[in-house]
Parts: structure tokens; C-alpha cells; sequence
């Protein structure tokens, strides 16, 4: 089920980035270039590797959440720390853990972009994919101070999209062939 739910979460977040990528385009985004920009686009790709990972290692937790329910936050430390404990619910302690490097990254990569890129639309996505991260953390924590509802744990995964969708965004608006002004009309295809 593990690699299920891992494969299932990859799949998504790839369906979800495509998507995100075709309205981006269809709405007047130009296409990107990596030329002059390599270690930009490198920062973007390992924030966007590490999203990847953390919601894969988050999958896997939830699944182990619900496999292995605690009746109380004492219960959940003792299996989490617990020699016997299955892999699944050792990641509870890896996941959090996970998520505060990731944060640094996804943070480097906004500043990043913030900085080479000081577009408006740059700047937009990089403050919306660094206050929806900051959200997710809130609602990672609570998640496990409430021994992970499926409701909650079901707000987590829209914000890991959220999060994944606004970092796209980013990556494209900063590595865009030109700038994006606001002046410029948005050509959508078929309209003359």
C-alpha cells in the first residue's frame, strides 16, 4: 500500500503541475528559459524535488496514521519511538522533520526568485507559496497534536497542492522568456 499511496501522491502532483503549467501558458505566461538562469532554475527544482518528497513521505504517514491509530499524543510518541514500530509510523517523527528543511527551500527558492526576478508576478507567487507553506506547517502541527483527523488530514493534502501549484507558478513567472507586464494584453488562442 505504502508504494500505492507513494506512487498515487507523484502521479497527482505531476497531473496537478501540468495543469497548473497549461493555464499558466494559456493565460499569457511565456515559456521558460533556463539560459542565463541555471542556478535559478536549479533552486526551483530542488525546492520543487523536496515538495515531491515530503508529500510522498506525508502520504505514507497518513496511511500509517490510519493503519496504526493512537487513542492519545502519549500512545502516538511511544509507537513512534518504539523499536517494534513499523516503518509507517516511524515516519511520524521524519515527515515534520522533513518538513522544516523543506521549508528553508521552498523559502530560498521564493527569496531567489524574488531577488533575480523583482517582477510583480514573481513576487505575487513567491509570497503566495511562502504564506500557504507557513498555513501548511500550522496545519501539520495541529494534525499532530489532534492525532490526525481524516478531515484535517484532508485540509493538509489541499494545501500541499496549494503549495505545489503556487511553486509551479513560481518557477514559471521567474524563469519566463520575458517579463510579464501589465500592460500587455493576454492573447488567449482563437480570439483575434
Amino acid at each position: 500500500r505504502g508504494f500505492w499511496v507513494a506512487g498515487h501522491l507523484v502521479n497527482t502532483f505531476l497531473l496537478v503541475a501540468a495543469m497548473t503549467a497549461c493555464a499558466a501558458w494559456a493565460s499569457g505566461v511565456d515559456r521558460p528559459r533556463v539560459a542565463g538562469r541555471a542556478g535559478l532554475a536549479l533552486l526551483l527544482s530542488i525546492a520543487g524535488a523536496g515538495v515531491l518528497l515530503l508529500g510522498v513521505s506525508g502520504a505514507v504517514t497518513a496511511l500509517g496514521d490510519t493503519l496504526f491509530p493512537a487513542a492519545t499524543l502519549a500512545e502516538a510518541k511511544a509507537q513512534t519511538f518504539s523499536d517494534t514500530a513499523h516503518v509507517f509510523v516511524r515516519l511520524r517523527i521524519w515527515h515534520p522533520t522533513m518538513a522544516v528543511v523543506v521549508g528553508a527551500l521552498v523559502l530560498g527558492s521564493a527569496a531567489g526568485a524574488w531577488t533575480q526576478r523583482p517582477e510583480p508576478a514573481v513576487q505575487r507567487w513567491a509570497v503566495v507559496a511562502v504564506l500557504l507553506y507557513l498555513v501548511e506547517f500550522g496545519v501539520g502541527l495541529a494534525n499532530v497534536w489532534w492525532l490526525a483527523p481524516v478531515s484535517l488530514q484532508l485540509v493538509h493534502l489541499l494545501l500541499a497542492d496549494l503549495i505545489w501549484m503556487a511553486l509551479v507558478l513560481l518557477a514559471l513567472t521567474a524563469l519566463e522568456k520575458r517579463p510579464a507586464t501589465a500592460s500587455e494584453p493576454v492573447v488567449v488562442a482563437g480570439s483575434a
